[in-house]
């Protein structure tokens, strides 16, 4: 979103506008508001990194979607998950097409959904604390999730999405 109109794609100005070391007046905040929201990047060769996001700038975004004009990056960490995320988003019981095992009819994790193509890349940056659990088909799209080994926190990643 610009972080003047939030009408175009996000761009390193507008990712730069979120960060923690903005001090300017001039401070972006992204809120989707209610229902499933996705915050898509556009353009190539993009490092979108959670952790240099203020808490307060973003809110309400359930998905993110790295796909942009080539390959991107996207950097967290559970605390990310943990302050980003919102509980029982696909589930067993609202999810359209879900199967397998790994989504409970109510599902008490954190969730975030990160969807993205080949070439495109999430980098966790506690990966050892994560453990993929299955494949699921959510809303007719497979998902590998992800669930933290110590933490109720829990990602849907689209599979061509190198997990790192």
């Amino acid at each position: 979103m610009h972080k003047a109109c939030g009408a175009c794609p996000p761009r390193p100005r507008c990712l730069t506008a979120l960060s923690i070391g903005n001090a300017s007046q001039d401070i972006a905040r992204v809120n989707g508001g209610t229902g499933i929201d996705t915050l898509q990047l556009a353009g190539a060769g993009l490092d979108f990194d959670l952790s240099q996001v203020r808490r307060s700038a973003l809110e309400g975004i359930e998905r993110i979607n790295i796909t942009g004009s080539g390959d991107n990056t996207l950097r967290l960490r559970l605390i990310d998950v943990l302050n980003f995320g919102d509980n029982n988003l696909w589930n067993a019981g609202n999810t359209n097409g879900v199967s397998g095992e790994a989504l409970a009819a109510i599902e008490p994790r954190r969730q975030l959904r990160l969807e993205g193509n080949a070439g495109d890349t999430v980098d966790l940056t506690d990966f050892a604390n994560w453990t993929r659990a299955s494949n699921e088909m959510v809303d007719g799209s497979n998902f590998a999730v992800w669930n933290h080994n110590s933490a109720l926190a829990q990602l849907l990643i689209s599979p061509a999405l190198a997990v790192i």
